[in-house]
């Protein structure tokens, strides 16, 4: 990816929830976090489709945490109506947006403007800076967001050391076509993508507790110079979770993957806090990697992923 690209430096994984509480009490439960507010008071000049909102028309609560190298945040809508309101009615709880920070947000937004994408949502903030969503839904069911914070918007919880939320390896989208969504995206700025090879021979492939030799198409590229994969997965044969995730949401993000030094290790470990397997793979290199259905708030799949042992 070029480094003038306005992709070069994700900044956060934009994520809706129904109930705030509910949903920050979850994920530190899990182990991702601390959580802490973003400051919406200092927002200004917004519009929403095009059209100047009114003052106080909508609320949103926001909450941002570590991840890594990256953020997650989350999003609930509380007054009005909005993007994530109606993201919330028509999808339910998720995986929104994918954000990218950027030097200069006019200059950004007016680049993705001039390649024809709609502006969603457009906000500027009263020290400086912005931020615009826009719409890329229509490959890969996910919106794009550029924002140049301003000083003292966001304040965010310490990385937590030893914790398997802290090395975000890939966010996994999944597509009807990949040809399509990977034409799309080289188009906006992303890429090259690879096709993602096979690690060696599968010694396992299990979903939902049986034995599926289950077939995708694998394609990825990394965000910016970060070693975060954006990873698009097509589902080819008998691949139930992707299948089902395309037949009850569309398009869109399906799962975060996490890279961690022994799969089975936190594994036990969100199995003790009542989450469930729900597939897993294994490959004659030693590669692990498995789904932990963490979907019951917010919509999100974890995958840890093991890389191979090293000899």
């Amino acid at each position: 990816m070029a480094e003038d690209s306005p992709f070069s430096k994700a900044e956060h994984i934009g994520v809706v929830v129904r109930n705030m509480d509910r949903a920050v009490e979850y994920y530190e439960s899990l182990g991702i976090g601390p959580f802490k507010p973003l400051n919406h008071k200092l927002l200004t000049q917004q519009e929403m489709l095009g059209k100047p909102v009114e003052p106080d028309s909508f609320a949103l609560k926001t909450m941002q945490a570590k991840l890594g190298s990256i953020n997650i945040e989350l999003l609930e809508p509380i007054k009005g109506e909005s993007l994530w309101k109606e993201f919330l009615e028509t999808k339910g709880e998720g995986i929104m947006h994918l954000a990218f920070f950027v030097d200069d947000i006019d200059r950004e937004e007016a680049k993705l403007v001039e390649k024809g994408l709609t502006v969603l949502y457009h906000v500027r903030f009263q020290t400086g800076g912005g931020s615009a969503y826009f719409d890329t839904r229509k490959c890969g069911g996910l919106v794009i967001e550029l924002v140049q914070w301003a000083p003292g918007m966001i304040q965010r919880g310490e990385r937590v050391e030893g914790s398997p939320f802290s090395n975000l390896h890939h966010i996994g989208l999944v597509v009807r076509d990949i040809d399509t969504a990977i034409n799309y995206y080289e188009y906006l700025g992303f890429g090259p993508f690879e096709t993602l090879k096979l690690p060696g021979e599968r010694t396992e492939q299990i979903q939902h507790g049986k034995p599926v030799a289950y077939k995708l198409k694998n394609s990825g590229t990394h965000i910016g110079t970060s070693t975060i994969e954006f990873e698009f997965i097509q589902p080819v044969e008998r691949a139930a979770v992707q299948e089902e995730f395309l037949r009850k949401r569309g398009e869109g993000a399906n799962h975060l993957g996490f890279k961690v030094d022994d799969v089975d290790k936190e594994v036990e470990k969100l199995e003790k806090k009542g989450v469930k397997v729900i597939l897993s793979t294994s490959f004659t290199s030693g590669i692990k990697g498995k789904y932990i259905d963490t979907s019951k708030i917010g919509s999100v799949i974890v995958e840890f992923w093991q890389p191979p042992v090293k000899t």
